[in-house]
């Protein structure tokens, strides 16, 4: 076992909306759509951004206990010691799998106070998962990133 060619930099919820269904006779979200993009910085060639969103939608005719999605960013960094054409790749795999943990916690503390108990995401792998472009995106620094870094710092 080594060190992990990532550095995860920064990661922040961008959105967090769980609904829990009052009818009498729902079940479990059984239906989860995961959805992940990834963006290159343009000034900084090792730096990314992964999007992961993950939704919990109604797959039968009854609905589900709970429904909705979570968003999760995370700002990471990768090694220049790993090849050119693997970065995004590499990046985009271990990067869901990251900051899918972070949705499951989120999911499992909302759910957790809710009338159809603790909802906890299945294990998954992002093992395989192929770019769908060739070229990642360039990005320019998010807005997020320039939030104050202390409360002492102005809000402007």
């Amino acid at each position: 076992m080594g060190p992990s060619p990532l550095t995860l930099e920064r990661s922040f919820f961008g959105k967090v909306a769980i609904e829990a269904t009052l009818a009498k006779e729902t079940l479990p979200p059984a239906c989860i759509k995961t959805t992940i993009r990834t963006l290159r910085y343009a000034e900084e060639p090792l730096r990314f951004q992964v999007h992961l969103n993950v939704a919990l939608t109604q797959d039968s005719e009854k609905p589900p206990g709970y429904h909705g999605e979570v968003e999760v960013i995370g700002v990471l960094r990768i090694a220049d010691t790993v090849p050119e054409e693997k970065r995004e790749s590499i990046t985009a795999i271990h990067g869901a799998t990251l900051l899918f943990g972070m949705a499951r916690e989120m999911i499992c503390t909302i759910t957790a106070r809710g009338p159809w108990g603790m909802f906890v995401l299945p294990i998954v792998s992002f093992a395989g998962l192929k770019p769908a472009r060739k070229e990642p995106a360039s990005l320019l620094p998010i807005v997020a990133e320039a939030a104050p870094s202390s409360p002492s710092d102005p809000v402007s």
